[in-house]
């Protein structure tokens, strides 16, 4: 140990030995350095390490193993002192002739009786005393490096033997961790180095002589260097004294529960070969490493009984560094979480899951049951691990491939834990009211911790480790919960009741005040508070010196604390370093009450989370429960109301806390500025319970009363204010941002309920609305960043995590405004929050960036702007006034773009089929149609139509595609006609605006592809409004008209024969119900279900009366848009119809035909309901026995009347639009002359309305006589216009 410590030592790394190195375990105040070659430390180092020449390691590995190992030490002890006493009487004195010749003397003095007996023993003891003298350890080593006590020093006695035999075992253990912490350089310099190794078994070395060959004949030996573990593992050293196997690990690791008896540090041995097994563990593979620790004893219970011994002794009064029992939990803690299924765990086998009885789980047990254990500030860190591993070893019981062997055990010990009454002897210990109403533990500390000021920092210290003991103890509580839901039997039940019952039923239920003690922040203008703001480090500073936080990784990750010698080395040498220094410490203290706190309140929630949702399960399980344990929504309400109150900012307590349900709560509840971090479980627990609140109670449900609109209102009041006031708190943007999403779902989800209670009241003062309007606004900020469909759009995770926030804040204000939207009567507190709030410089700036995202392919976005704009009219005009028309614009042009880049490619035009409208237009165009909608000003409305028909001449190939593709998406094409004839009537009012200008007029070719395909669904949908093989034949006259058109073309050639429809692509589906009339012809009962029975395709049913219903409101769109567009039509100066009037004169008999048939059938269904029964029973179409879903005939008959209404109104409407169209373009084309378009015109126009009648009857199922009388009149008008133009081209 002395040639390691030479001051010839060097490494590869530059400067002096690690201060910080030297106090821990492994080096054994050695350090890392590796002595210079050619000295005394490099020759022991290369032969202890040595796997051909070495001894020393082979000596070690005996002098540890001899008599018996641990176990020995005693054993020996008196055998050893008497054979050390007899050697020492002729090795250490020997006989000499000048003793001999004395004893001579007084034996023949005796004899001549010149000496007395008395004189002659006392003068023989003299010599002899002298020739006894024992060998003196104290000479072979100081007591510097293993120690000894005062009765050792002064000789004789009998535990002499043990003093050698411990500084023997001490001293082989310290070498070995020598060499072991000098290894890794040591095998890096030899790989550095050009030459091999070699040593001369000398410790003379002498240059060469001149003229002599004798240093050429030294003895020289090459070396081979392995490392100590393979050495320690691959020993085949016979272990002198033992009939174990050869191995010497085991013999080692037994050392660990080895409790010295005559060295200063009686863990010292202990220490030592535990940082042997430590340096083993984390060398090699688990699994092999356990078998070399357990040796033959393959089940472990000889190392399993060590660890224990070595856990459970006492820490050493000075200690200054890591003591034994804590980096045995270190150890034990950093394998419990390897997955294997191998029951060949540390961990497992130490806690006892391998069957051994005497194991460490039973030692940390007697341990935490000791309250000075935790609460002592030098033994509170191993406190706060012995809880996390009990947590751990519940946790164990929900792991998937734990093996069978432990999985048995970890149930043995879970019961264990319930029959000792664990769980509810400790959480009433730290959080239950003490002998004489004294507070609880966590009270204590908590309140200490809230005002304390750091300085004390052994205190500061043991209140951080109690409150992670109490959070381990927690959530070990709530696994522990959710696992007796899975376990039957009355005693399960019992303990799981009584679990509730602890936390949630008593009067002042233990829940509810450990949620008001948890301490969640600090007092400002503390010593802390001053220190944190009393320097200001620079940013290269910090990045240089921070590093994370140290602990358990579910706890302690995204924490980062100060180095501080780092930070002192990079300041410059005119800043302070004491400020500096203060700046550190007081982060770090900060950073680790923070840590603390984080934890208990997630642990907290996690049991809050647990109880409320298992138990009512459990309800559901029992069939009969304690009364005086059940919870009801009310205990569920305070319990809520409890936490938002916790997260309330205090400026906002006073104006909020009479909305609570908890009486004699006091502003003390929010003393203190709330840490982010510590909030977000909370309000994570504020979701789980607002779920369970709401909840619908189970028929027969005794729990209590049902929850009523009052209180929900209640608690929206207190959710925005919890939110308004992380809008307030200016530390940890991103922690408090999270916190507002989470309380913005629990908002959405709250405000589902309101069917009949809104939650800004009359009355409700301004400070409220104050509070509602910054909440708001801050909801407004953090949904500001994109949303993207998939998380591959996502640049990076804090991307994704922005993202995620900002759809929960969007959840949260879309609920709101719709809540607020829904109102059927005008509030005026109602307008004066909507005007306070977008007057607001924060949600106009908000509103900008959300109109930018637009652009971003967000996919979410237009959804929430429509809420904005649907809320209030200065939503609207905010949203107008923003550039949102802007952003949608450049999304189509870029779509646009992209679309022509890829027809333009090899794919061709046929490629186009493969297309899609892009995933956002539908979002796009619904909040063009509401912002179209809105009661926008003129010019705003304007320039907004402009803009909005700029978009549809970059989507004109879309437009194309979706409205020929009719009825792929029938949603998406009625919003695109929906969006267009808003565009074309709000262009139509602002016909004489100078920004409107030729807009419309020119036609290009985006719009010229975009109004045929517009005019080409028109008469599609029109001409066939059902199939066509149940449509009734149409006029001859109009069929002529057609035929003589087609045959005039002469370089065109027309099938008339072969008609292709959108019906083509309709698929069945849905109940069958009976066809729908379509002609005058089969309004009757039976015509309706004869007619076509023998007809492919025939059987109608609900799918198909649905696409009749859609269609039929496509269609009217598209006539309202063509209405629109006729007076633009005029400014092109063409003197063409804009419609083909073969088309619109189709449309017309087809759509009055059917509505007239529809409107007979329905006054049959109403005058002579038997008939339609009797008809049904012997009709093949609807028969109640058939196989599959059918429907009773009382149902089949009220929907089939519903959808016979709904489409009957709609092709009426439709009908009457199309006489509007013809009687328009016939007024304009009055100002040409055009004889052919004239004569084209009324011949299709005047068979239909001879067939039709519609100036006489009208086109039926209109509902309302004011549209069916004008509907008479403009059909008489449009035949008045064709005499006109009849009288105009016969006289020409």
């Amino acid at each position: 140990i002395q040639d390691f410590r030479n001051e010839f030592v060097y490494s590869q790394e530059e400067g002096g030995m690690n201060s910080a190195a030297a106090g821990q375990m492994l080096e054994a105040s050695f350090g890392k350095k590796v002595p210079f070659p050619k000295t005394p430390g490099f020759s022991i180092l290369t032969n202890i390490l040595s796997t051909n020449k070495g001894l020393l390691f082979k000596i070690i590995m005996k002098l540890l193993a001899e008599h018996g190992g641990a176990n020995g030490v005693q054993e020996c002890n008196k055998m050893i002192s008497s054979e050390s006493l007899a050697a020492s009487l002729f090795r250490e004195t020997p006989p000499n002739l000048a003793s001999t010749k004395k004893s001579m003397d007084f034996h023949a003095q005796q004899r001549l009786n010149v000496l007395d007996e008395p004189s002659y023993k006392a003068a023989l003891s003299t010599v002899q005393q002298s020739m006894l003298r024992p060998i003196n350890p104290l000479l072979l080593i100081s007591c510097s490096d293993g120690g000894c006590s005062d009765k050792n020093e002064k000789g004789a006695s009998l535990d002499d033997a043990v003093l050698w035999r411990e500084r023997t075992l001490v001293m082989s253990l310290r070498i070995l961790c020598a060499a072991a912490a000098r290894e890794e350089e040591f095998m890096q310099s030899l790989r550095s180095s050009a030459v091999s190794l070699s040593i001369v078994p000398t410790l003379l070395f002498k240059g060469p002589i001149h003229g002599s060959m004798t240093h050429r004949f030294v003895d020289e030996h090459k070396i081979n260097i392995s490392k100590m573990t393979q050495l320690l593992t691959s020993s085949t050293s016979v272990l002198h004294g033992t009939n174990r196997s050869n191995e010497i690990l085991p013999v080692i690791a037994e050392y660990v529960g080895y409790n010295a008896c005559s060295l200063v540090n009686p863990q010292g041995i202990a220490a030592n070969s535990f940082s042997i097994i430590s340096y083993v563990s984390h060398g090699m593979p688990q699994v092999e490493c356990i078998r070399s620790l357990c040796g033959d004893d393959i089940n472990g219970v000889r190392l399993t009984r060590a660890f224990s011994k070595g856990l459970s002794l006492p820490v050493p009064e000075a200690d200054d560094g890591a003591n034994l029992r804590d980096v045995i939990l270190d150890l034990i803690l950093s394998n419990v979480g390897i997955d294997n299924n191998s029951s060949l765990n540390f961990s497992l086998m130490m806690l006892g899951l391998s069957g051994s009885s005497h194991n460490c789980f039973d030692v940390i047990l007697n341990l935490v049951a000791d309250v000075d254990f935790v609460m002592n500030p030098a033994t509170s860190s191993a406190a706060t691990k012995c809880f996390e591993l009990i947590f751990r070893v519940v946790e164990l019981g929900s792991r998937v491939g734990l093996p069978e062997i432990a999985g048995t055990h970890q149930l043995r010990l879970t019961e264990k834990l319930r029959r000792s009454n664990f769980w509810h002897s400790q959480v009433v210990r730290y959080m239950g009211e003490r002998g004489g109403s004294a507070p609880s533990i966590l009270h204590e500390v908590s309140r200490y911790f809230r005002y304390d000021q750091g300085q004390d920092v052994n205190v500061t210290n043991r209140n951080n480790d109690v409150l992670h003991s109490i959070a381990w103890l927690l959530k070990g509580l709530a696994v522990e919960t959710r696992l007796l839901m899975n376990v039957r039997g009355l005693a399960a039940k019992n303990q799981f009741q009584s679990i509730i019952g602890l936390l949630l039923s008593h009067r002042d239920p233990l829940l509810l005040s450990a949620l008001i003690d948890v301490p969640l922040g600090q007092e400002k203008g503390g010593t802390i508070w001053e220190k944190l703001h009393s320097w200001n480090p620079s940013a290269d500073v910090l990045r240089k010196a921070k590093a994370p936080m140290k602990g358990v990784a579910e706890v302690c990750s995204g924490y980062e604390v100060i180095d501080v010698d780092i930070m002192l080395g990079n300041l410059d040498s005119q800043q302070p370093k004491d400020s500096a220094q203060d700046w550190a410490l007081a982060w770090n203290v900060f950073v680790e009450r923070s840590c603390a706190c984080s934890h208990i309140a997630q642990a907290w929630g996690d049991v809050a989370r647990t109880a409320f949702i298992c138990y009512p399960v459990f309800l559901n399980m029992s069939e009969q429960v304690d009364q005086n344990m059940a919870m009801n929504k009310r205990v569920v309400l305070e319990m809520l109301c409890a936490i938002l109150l916790r997260l309330l900012n205090p400026s906002h307590f006073d104006a909020l806390a009479q909305y609570s349900f908890l009486p004699g709560i006091t502003g003390d509840i929010v003393a203190e500025d709330v840490v982010p971090e510590c909030a977000v479980p909370l309000c994570n627990a504020v979701l789980s319970l607002t779920e369970v609140l709401l909840e619908p109670s189970s028929e027969g449900d005794v729990n209590g009363p049902e929850i009523v609109e009052e209180d929900t209102a209640r608690v929206c009041m207190l959710i925005i204010g919890a939110i308004s006031s992380f809008a307030s708190n200016e530390s940890a943007a991103s922690s408090n941002d999270l916190c507002g999403a989470v309380l913005s779902c629990a908002l959405a989800r709250v405000l589902t309920t309101s069917e009949t209670w809104c939650i800004i009241s009359e009355n409700m003062p301004s400070r409220i609305l104050e509070i509602y309007a910054n909440a708001t606004s801050y909801l407004f900020n953090i949904s500001a960043s994109p949303v993207y469909a998939s998380q591959d759009q996502y640049s990076n995770t804090h991307d994704l995590q922005r993202g995620n926030i900002a759809l929960a804040a969007r959840s949260g204000l879309s609920s709101l405004f719709g809540h607020l939207n829904s109102l059927e009567t005008d509030d005026s507190m109602v307008e004066l929050f909507c005007s306070k709030l977008f007057t607001l410089e924060s949600v106009r700036k908000s509103a900008s960036r959300l109109s930018q995202l637009i652009a971003a392919d967000d996919n979410f976005v237009a959804d929430l702007l429509q809420q904005i704009v649907l809320l209030h009219t200065d939503g609207a005009r905010l949203l107008a006034t923003s550039g949102i028309t802007s952003e949608l614009l450049s999304f189509a042009h870029s779509y646009a773009t992209e679309e022509k880049k890829y027809l333009s490619s090899h794919m061709g035009v046929s490629g186009a089929a493969s297309l899609k409208s892009p995933p956002v237009l539908n979002g796009h165009l619904s909040l063009l149609n509401v912002l179209l909608s809105s009661p926008l000003p003129a010019s705003d409305r304007t320039a907004l139509s402009i803009d909005t028909m700029k978009i549809f001449k970059e989507y004109s190939r879309a437009g194309e595609r979706l409205l020929q593709s009719y009825p792929s998406d029938t949603e998406l094409t009625m919003k695109f006609l929906e969006t267009l004839y808003l565009t074309y009537s709000s262009l139509k009012k602002a016909a004489g605006s100078v920004l409107v200008g030729n807009l419309l007029a020119h036609v290009d070719e985006p719009l010229m592809n975009l109004e045929r395909s517009l005019l080409s669904i028109t008469y599609n949908l029109s001409a066939f409004p059902f199939p066509n093989e149940l449509l009734p034949p149409l006029p001859i006259g109009l069929i002529n008209v057609e035929k003589i058109h087609a045959s005039q073309m002469k370089t065109v050639a027309t099938s008339l024969s072969v008609v292709s429809t959108w019906w083509d692509n309709v698929s069945d589906s849905g109940a069958p119900l009976p066809t729908p009339p379509t002609g005058s012809s089969d309004a009757g009962v039976l015509q309706r279900y004869n007619t076509y029975n023998n007809r492919a395709g025939s059987t109608f049913s609900e799918g198909r009366y649905q696409h009749a219903v859609q269609s039929a409101k496509c269609l009217d769109v598209a006539l309202m848009v063509l209405l629109s567009r006729v007076s633009f039509v005029a400014k092109r100066n063409t003197g063409a119809f804009s419609v083909d009037a073969v088309a619109i004169a189709k449309g017309l008999c087809r759509c009055s035909d059917a509505s007239r048939a529809i409107e007979d059938r329905l006054a049959s269904m109403k005058s002579h309901p038997e008939e339609d029964i009797t008809t049904l029973l012997s009709s093949s179409i609807v028969n109640p026995n058939s196989q599959g879903d059918q429907r009773l005939l009382s149902q089949s008959l009220q929907l089939e009347k519903e959808y016979l209404v709904e489409v009957g109104s709609c092709l009426g409407q439709c009908a009457e639009k199309l006489i509007s169209l013809a009687l328009q373009d016939a007024r304009r084309m009055s100002e040409y002359e055009n004889d052919q378009e004239w004569a084209y015109f009324v011949g299709a126009m005047t068979p239909a309305l001879d067939h039709t009648q519609v100036e006489s009857k009208g086109v039926g199922c209109l509902f309302d006589d004011t549209i069916t009388e004008a509907c008479k009149l403009n059909a008489q008008a449009l035949c008045q216009e064709l005499e006109k133009m009849k009288a105009k081209f016969l006289r020409q």
